[in-house]
């Protein structure tokens, strides 16, 4: 089994969408990660889509379940468009992975 580095990599150098004429993503990410103070985090990576060029999304959950999504694309071809009224806000800026680091 690869590791998550590896599969991350592969992916970012040859993404592959799969067939069919539905929306589509090939990417990575950190489904959720929860705190004891009741924030969330989770990270989404997608090199390739049907809907758009590939963008980054950081989503955040406050303890009172208010969602902000920081997206590298346009909003509207982002994670954030699934999620409705839930979303208290979405903001376009810069998300940068390094994945050579190794701590």
């Amino acid at each position: 089994m690869a590791d998550p580095r590896s599969t991350a990599t592969e992916i970012e150098n040859h993404p592959q969408l799969p067939t069919g004429e539905d929306e589509r993503f090939t990417g990575y990410g950190v489904m959720a990660q929860p705190f004891a103070a009741g924030h969330i985090l989770a990270l989404r990576r997608f090199p390739a889509t049907s809907i758009g060029p590939p963008y980054t999304s950081v989503w955040h959950r406050d303890p009172v379940g208010r969602w902000t999504f920081r997206v590298t694309g346009e909003p509207l071809q982002c994670c954030n468009r699934y999620f409705g009224r839930a979303v208290e806000q979405t903001i376009r800026c810069v998300i940068a992975l390094d994945w050579t680091n190794d701590h």
